[in-house]
Order: structure tokens, then sequence, then C-alpha cells
């Protein structure tokens, strides 16, 4: 994890622009955690480790091996020990290949609350959003709401599947380049990503259905702030041309996405 990074200038009211340039791994491994905070933990009453190895080069990854975690309590501090006994580990995943989706699962600015504020659950600031597309050649937006921003990045992913179901992705160290831009006349209420293709609004809530309608109001806002749409066209382009996902369950407060696209509009027509 990196950070805080002051952003000199930055003020209440501007907005911070992550842009992430290039994600490399560091290492030739990363592991997946079925976790006792996974989705469906009560469906398996154990937690297990899959070891992936991953290919650069070929932008894919291929599950080596896993097993079993077994202890006493379950897993909640780094460190796992991979069992030297050959025997522990079970072949996982033969024939299947899994294309690289390199992105930060974790990056945002101070929140607005003072005091201790839980890490895991993502908000208006960011945080844990664990959306797999904020990766090389995309930028995410975030309102700032403390002097300096104190932006962070860190939780780097080799891959990861809408929802994250099993309470990991493939947890691998990454170095990465990313380039912070100040807006100060850019206006987002919660995070907002931007990929060559899509403009996609987040909503959070430990609701899923609630989280639904913030992703759904935050991409309505986009649409009229920034696209000029009145809000009955947005409303009715978001209901026949736009795309809502599950981004996470495992952070105690869901995520949903939404999703726009670019090529739905007249080149040059309207701003950010």
């Amino acid at each position: 994890m990196t950070g805080p990074i002051h952003v000199e200038g930055a003020a209440p009211g501007d907005t911070l622009e992550v842009r992430v340039l290039s994600m490399e791994p560091r290492l030739l491994y990363g592991t997946n955690i079925a976790a006792w905070w996974g989705h469906l933990y009560e469906d398996f009453g154990k937690e297990r480790i899959t070891i992936y190895r991953v290919d650069a080069a070929a932008g894919l990854a291929r599950a080596a091996f896993a097993f079993d975690y077994k202890t006493t309590a379950r897993y909640d501090q780094p460190g796992i020990v991979v069992p030297r006994d050959a025997a522990a580990r079970q072949p996982a995943l033969a024939s299947v290949v899994v294309p690289l989706r390199p992105h930060f699962g974790v990056a945002g600015v101070a929140p607005r609350e003072a005091g201790r504020v839980n890490s895991i659950p993502p908000g208006e600031f960011g945080g844990n959003v664990d959306n797999w597309r904020f990766g090389p050649g995309a930028a995410m937006y975030y309102p700032v709401f403390h002097p300096g921003a104190l932006c962070y990045l860190g939780d780097p992913h080799m891959a990861e599947g809408d929802a994250e179901l099993s309470g990991t992705a493939i947890e691998a160290s990454a170095n990465a380049v990313v380039q912070l831009t100040l807006h100060e006349r850019l206006r987002f209420a919660s995070p907002m990503l931007e990929t060559p293709t899509h403009w996609i609004a987040h909503g959070f809530d430990a609701d899923l259905n609630r989280a639904m309608r913030s992703a759904a109001r935050a991409l309505l806002d986009f649409l009229v702030d920034h696209r000029g749409l009145s809000r009955d066209d947005a409303y009715s382009l978001v209901s026949v041309a736009g795309d809502f996902g599950v981004t996470q369950v495992v952070d105690q407060r869901q995520g949903v996405q939404g999703m726009i696209a670019k090529s739905l509009f007249v080149p040059g027509a309207g701003d950010r």
C-alpha cells in the first residue's frame, strides 16, 4: 500500500483523477483465498488456498495447486504458510487458463469522517472498491474531502471476476505507474471510473438493493451534469443501453457498478 500522498493544492470540493498508466506483477505467483468472509463460505465450511502461476507475457494465469487452510482460527492475517509436503497440495483447475486483469483493488482519498475508519468497506471516498476495470488505461475520479486529498493505492490484483465471490481475487505484488491530476471544476459525489470505452458509476450499501439505487442515481447524475441530458432522457437511456453489475459482495458494504458506453454519444457532443 502506498500513501497517504499529499496532493499539493487539493481542497474540499475538488476532484482527484488517479490514472493507471501501467501495472506489472513483481512475482510469478498470486494467491486466491476462499475465505471465511466469502459469499458462500457456509456452503463449504472451510477455507481453501489456490496458488496461481502468473504469465505476464502471455497475459494468463494458471492454477499451480490448492490446499485447505486448516488452523484453529480463521484466516485474518497475512503470511499464509504453503505446505512443504507435496501430498498436501491438491491439483486445481487442470486445463484452465485465466486472463489477467491487473488492477488496484483499493485506492481513494481520505474519508469525510474524522477519526479511525474501517478500511474494509468502500464508500464515497473510494477505498476497497474492487472493480477489476481499474487497471492500465483507466482512471478513477474521487471527490476530495480534506486539504491535500491524502490519496492512497494498494491491494493489487492480477485477475478478478465481478462479485469477487470467494472473498479475494488473485492477490499479487505489482509494480505500477500512476498519474494524479487535480480538477477544480469537475464534480463527482462518489468514485467515477473512466475506461477507454465506458463511464462507470458506483454505489455502495450493506443492502444490495440500496447499492443498486445509489449506482443508478450516480449514473443519472453523470449523464445530466456531464453529458447535458435531461433527467428523463438519462433515465430512458440507462434503461435501454446501460449495464449494471455487482462489483463485490465481500467487503461488508456491497458494491454495484453502472456502466454507460462512450460510443452512444456523437463525437464532440457534450463534455465531462
